[in-house]
């Protein structure tokens, strides 16, 4: 029994006693104690009727306090035990979000690290694409120099042809002044038989040795080339005999002198072998 309940009893024993006691009071003062004792009778039941319907009302309310009460009681467990899993959910979520700024932490670290290298990898785009368009613009530079070198060179090379040409219409005049030079030669070794030998007036010619340097690599041209020049006393026009060890190989005519060299051209017709590197050479007869 709950403890409304015991107090609404108390109250309802305490009016009870009341209630008698002013009735045996008011029964000694009047004579009609039957009709007395009847109305009080009345007057008690339904006293009591009331207050038997009033405690069923508080009892009907104590039951439903007590139902509610239940209901509050299992309401509040419900919600305790909502609470307790929601602060497991707040500590899970306090050590998810502990974990989450240190992820986030680490990223920033990883995203500034990424921009710094995104940052230099930029230097680095903008400096590769400055040394790409110097290297064009020297790539272009080239390409100009280049046509002009391969322009030079077809008009070297043209001269060069013109030059062979020309050379080549030396030698076929050198052919025939040799010719001519021969047959006088020939007249004059016939001369000499028939006349006195009159002895030649003037120094002897220097005598001047050295050796071939170079030979041109078309045979073509017979150009030499031979280790002495003007500082030795070579002048153009000069003629040298080329020979190797004893062995006579032919006549070399000077057609160009610099101050430590000379370039020459072989005479055909006194060739006996091919002109090499190394072979020496004489102003002597031989």
């Amino acid at each position: 029994m709950s403890i409304l309940t015991r107090v609404l009893v108390v109250v309802v024993l305490v009016m009870s006693l009341l209630y008698l006691g002013l009735t045996a009071a008011l029964m000694s003062y009047h004579t009609d104690y039957k009709n007395r004792w009847s109305k009080e009778q009345e007057a008690h039941n339904k006293t009591r009727e009331d207050k038997d319907a009033e405690i069923k009302k508080l009892t009907d309310r104590r039951d439903q306090l007590d139902k509610d009460l239940k209901e509050r009681d299992t309401t509040i467990k419900t919600m305790q035990q909502a609470l307790t899993d929601a602060q497991g959910e707040l500590e899970n979520y306090k050590s998810q979000l502990t974990q989450l700024t240190t992820e986030y932490t680490k990223l920033s670290e990883t995203y500034n690290k990424l921009q710094q290298e995104m940052e230099q990898q930029t230097k680095r785009n903008q400096k590769l694409e400055q040394e790409v368009a110097d290297f064009r613009q020297k790539k272009e530079d080239a390409q100009k120099e280049y046509a002009t070198i391969e322009q030079k060179y077809l008009e070297t090379e043209d001269k060069l042809l013109k030059t062979e040409k020309s050379l080549a219409q030396l030698e076929q005049q050198y052919l025939v002044q040799a010719k001519d030079y021969n047959y006088a030669k020939t007249l004059l070794e016939q001369y000499k038989k028939i006349t006195p030998i009159i002895p030649t007036v003037g120094p002897p010619p220097k005598l001047i040795e050295g050796k071939i340097l170079a030979v041109s690599d078309k045979p073509e041209l017979n150009l030499v080339v031979i280790s002495v020049g003007k500082n030795d006393g070579v002048e153009l026009g000069m003629k040298f005999t080329v020979y190797r060890g004893d062995k006579y190989v032919g006549k070399v005519q000077i057609e160009k002198v610099d101050q430590q060299f000379a370039s020459a051209f072989s005479i055909k017709e006194f060739q006996a072998d091919t002109i090499k590197i190394g072979d020496n050479i004489t102003t002597s007869p031989y």
